[in-house]
């Protein structure tokens, strides 16, 4: 009896509040929006072992996300977020509600409980007012309302890499104060206490190769999101995602540009319609840093375009023309770069770049393009220069000429030397990338050598793989 008027009450009490226009909290659910892989389960409350999980599911507060190998859970939280459990990760949907003052929503909340193992969370800044977003750690909580952020928990340590806005991290223990960890910084717990770090401070030497798997990590998921080849993310999480995906990128590329190459592969494989945009935020990030060079900037355009191609070959061209629209003085290297990771291409890449750097009045001319790409990709040497002359309104004859000369060939010598050594490293990228991800590692493109051929000699163009995108549709269960 006390039971039910305790409910007549709470009923009561509730329609009031509505009616009067006052705050009235209830609980929420997370949707399952998408699995890849086939290792996904959930322990649901007072369940005494889990079942498995499918796509559509509504999570309840208390429930666990259980996922194995090669299997990522995208789940939303609350309205605009999308949080990305990775493989191996064991995560509570510890705290979902919603907040709502008559029609309005004044406040959502989620609260996940990181076991163990890599979350990433995006959340929609457009709704940081309602926002309360964050993510337990053993040490405590690492909260957001309109960021790209990614934390790994192992065993009773943490360490949370921000992408983009800031996230705070409230320990358990009153005594220690917050820590607001700003884009591009890190924060690991058994590292100078968990203060907030620049990502390439020194300190953090032991761990870079984690930091950049993080980055690495919440770029591939952000850009599946993007991307939004299924369908199954929402309209507003998609579009917010391909704001935040920029961000990201660009943070990279500031604060941690050891990891450009990856995260580049990363974003492109898994939002291959954002590939040039993904390509100007790189190369236009690189050219304006802090105390960047001719070299510098010529090194990290063809390094993106490369990395870019790598991942999406189908759009090369276009590629190294938005490269080179972003870093006209680049254009010899972007385009031997490019050429090298896709070689049958060479033409139309060595055209394109001809036509961008002559747009942007660039100084570098079409017989240096002519002649790196041609020694970059011999056999197709002949149809290269037919392209560049047509680009450029030349004739073959006077282009073969002006690329006969010895300071072209020294400049072409350079660009098709660099081109190898970039294309040798996309390689060992694609494994980074595959195991960052936790994806299947695809069989590595062989690389073209820099030859001194003349225009006409022929050698067998190497063949070039794309990595493998986390596909957010490859593998799905929908019950």
């Amino acid at each position: 009896m006390k039971k039910t008027l305790a409910l007549l009450l709470s009923c009561a009490i509730s329609a009031f509040s509505a009616a009067s226009g006052l705050a009235a909290e209830a609980q929420a659910t997370a949707k399952v929006l998408n699995i890849t892989g086939t290792a996904a389960q959930v322990l649901l409350p007072g369940a005494a072992a889990p079942t498995a999980l499918s796509v559509g599911d509504e999570l309840p507060q208390g429930a666990t996300v259980i996922t194995g190998d090669g299997t990522d859970v995208y789940i939303r939280p609350m309205g605009g977020a999308v949080s990305t459990i990775k493989a191996n990760t064991r995560v509570e949907m510890e705290k979902l509600s919603v907040t709502t003052e008559g029609a309005s929503i004044t406040k959502q909340s989620a609260l996940l409980n990181l076991k163990s193992g890599n979350l990433v969370s995006s959340l929609d800044p457009s709704k940081k007012g309602i926002n309360d977003y964050g993510v337990r750690t053993p040490k405590g909580v690492a909260a957001a309302r309109g960021t790209v952020y990614h934390v790994a928990v192992n065993g009773v340590n943490y360490t949370v890499t921000t992408g983009a806005g800031t996230v705070l991290i409230t320990s358990d223990n009153p005594n220690i104060a917050a820590v607001s960890v700003a884009n591009g910084q890190v924060s690991v717990s058994n590292i100078a206490g968990g203060a907030s770090l620049p990502a390439g401070d020194a300190q953090l030497a032991g761990v870079q190769t984690q930091i950049a798997n993080a980055m690495t990590v919440a770029t591939a998921a952000v850009a599946a999101v993007a991307e939004n080849s299924t369908g199954r993310f929402d309209a507003d999480a998609s579009a917010s995602a391909k704001g935040e995906l920029s961000n990201v990128v660009q943070t990279v590329v500031q604060s941690v540009p050891a990891a450009t190459s990856a995260v580049v592969q990363a974003a492109v494989a898994n939002a291959p319609g954002q590939t040039t945009a993904i390509v100007q935020t790189a190369v236009t990030t690189a050219s304006n840093a802090t105390g960047a060079t001719a070299e510098s900037v010529s090194a990290a355009a063809s390094t993106i375009s490369a990395a870019a191609t790598t991942a999406n070959p189908t759009q090369a061209a276009s590629i190294a023309s938005t490269a080179t629209t972003a870093a006209p003085a680049a254009a010899a290297q972007i385009a031997a770069s490019t050429a090298a990771v896709a070689p049958t291409q060479a033409a139309a890449i060595a055209s394109s770049v001809t036509t961008a750097a002559s747009n942007a009045g660039n100084t570098t001319s079409s017989a240096t393009i002519a002649a790196a790409v041609s020694q970059t990709v011999p056999s197709a040497a002949t149809a290269v220069v037919a392209a560049v002359a047509t680009a450029s309104g030349t004739s073959v004859a006077t282009l073969t000429t002006d690329m006969s000369s010895s300071t072209v060939q020294t400049a072409a010598n350079t660009a098709s030397t660099a081109a190898a050594t970039t294309a040798t490293q996309q390689q060992v990228v694609t494994q980074q990338v595959s195991t960052a991800t936790n994806t299947t590692p695809v069989t590595t493109p062989s690389t073209t050598t820099p030859s001194t051929t003349t225009p006409g000699e022929t050698t067998t163009p190497p063949a070039t793989t794309t990595p493998q995108p986390i596909d957010p549709s490859t593998v799905s269960r929908s019950g």
